[in-house]
């Protein structure tokens, strides 16, 4: 079976502007437009092609705004959670920061010790 024009618009190889004269000769008529050379051509190219990536990076951020908003109690106990660095453990006891955001921009806090502290939280 055929693969359908979406899938063939995403591979590099095929050219754009061949699957639009494609699309045109077969009569879909809202796709003339797209036939011109231009820059609405272009935008459409790079978006039909970069959709899966842009749905991705959305994804992502969500997920980093949602442990961002992640709250931290006030009385946690970071020296208790094995696997924090002694530095991380140490200055978030220090300087207690109430979400995990705040967390993130603590100066000698790897990434590495925002996820197990993500962890220890979640348990």
């Amino acid at each position: 079976a055929p693969a359908p024009i979406g899938n063939l618009a995403r591979r590099p190889e095929v050219p754009f502007a061949d699957l639009l004269a494609a699309a045109g000769a077969a009569g879909v008529p809202a796709l003339r437009p797209l036939l011109a050379d231009g820059p609405l051509r272009a935008q459409v190219a790079a978006e039909v092609r970069y959709a899966g990536y842009v749905r991705r990076e959305r994804q992502l951020i969500e997920r980093q705004a949602k442990h961002e908003a992640l709250p931290i109690p006030a009385a946690f106990d970071y020296a208790a959670v094995r696997s924090l660095s002694a530095e991380a453990a140490e200055t978030l006891a220090r300087i207690r920061p109430v979400s995990m955001g705040q967390a993130s921009r603590v100066a000698g806090v790897t990434p590495a010790d925002l996820n197990v502290l993500r962890v220890a939280l979640h348990r």
